[in-house]
Order: structure tokens, then sequence, then C-alpha cells
């Protein structure tokens, strides 16, 4: 159940996945392609509390993400509101341990990722002259493995920290 802590630690923890995902990430780029941090955060807790939760979690991290950014307001809080959404389906109270500390998670961080870049990328493109198979590989499926490899040293930290 929700409350004021676990609001505020969310808030905390969104906040400084922002910094780093502003600061630190873009160093780690390859070929244009940039892990999501957010991403990450946002699925494990679609799949801790839902898909009512995750929808508008994604959309103020989206929005937020946009203000903080300097980008277009917008791009990545229609992206994250529909991953959020989409993650919210696999949302199952019954199974919280399978879908957050097995290898489960790095599967569903892979299709949100995949599924996040694409529609930022076909909102906001990069280039002009891209079909459509050049920019589901570009935009969508690299940066979603690259984020589901970052998202695997999660699981070890959370099993080894006991992160809730």
């Amino acid at each position: 159940m929700l409350n004021r802590n676990s609001i505020l630690k969310t808030l905390l923890y969104f906040l400084l996945l922002a910094i780093l995902q502003l600061s630190l990430v873009p160093f780690l780029s390859v070929k244009d392609a940039v892990p999501d941090l957010i991403l990450i955060f946002l699925v494990y807790q679609t799949l801790l509390n839902g898909q009512i939760y995750g929808t508008v979690a994604g959309c103020l991290m989206g929005l937020f993400f946009d203000l903080f950014s300097g980008g277009l307001v917008g791009g990545y809080m229609f992206s994250k509101t529909l991953t959020g959404f989409v993650v919210g389906y696999i949302y199952n109270e019954n199974k919280l341990e399978v879908y957050t500390e097995q290898y489960w998670f790095v599967f569903i961080v892979l299709l949100a990722g995949v599924l996040d870049s694409f529609i930022h990328g076909v909102i906001l493109p990069t280039e002009v002259n891209m079909n459509f198979i050049t920019l589901f590989f570009n935009t969508g499926l690299l940066p979603g493995l690259y984020t589901a490899a970052i998202a695997t040293p999660f699981l070890l930290f959370k099993k080894r920290k006991g992160l809730t």
C-alpha cells in the first residue's frame, strides 16, 4: 500500500536517477544508445504496485524528466506513460518475487526498453531519412538491449541489499 514515506522515497530515487541520467549516463553511450535508468525504476515500481500506479508514475516521471532535460515537453511523458501502462499488464500480486527478483525482470525491462525507446524515437526522430527497420533497430532495440544489460546488476544489488 502506498503511504507518504513510500511516495517520498520514490520521489527521492527518481530525482537521484534523473541527475545520473542527465549527467553521467551520456558518457556511457554506444552508437547513440544510452541506458535508461528511469525506465528500470519505472518497471520495478510498476511490477510492485500495478498498472494504474505505473501509468501515473510514468506520466509524472516522463513530465519531470522532460522539464529537467530541456527537451520537447511531452516526448518522454508519452513514452513513459505508455510503457508504465503496458508493463502494468504484467503485474500480478502473486508473482511479485518471480518478476522482480529473477531474470524475468531483465526480460520485462528489455521489452519495456524497446517500447519506450521506439515510441520516443518515433515522436522525436533524430534523423529524417530513416526507414522503419533502421528506426526500430537504432532507436528501439539497441537502447532496449543496453537498458536490459544495465538492469542485470540491479538484480544482484537488490538480492544483497534487500531493496524494496
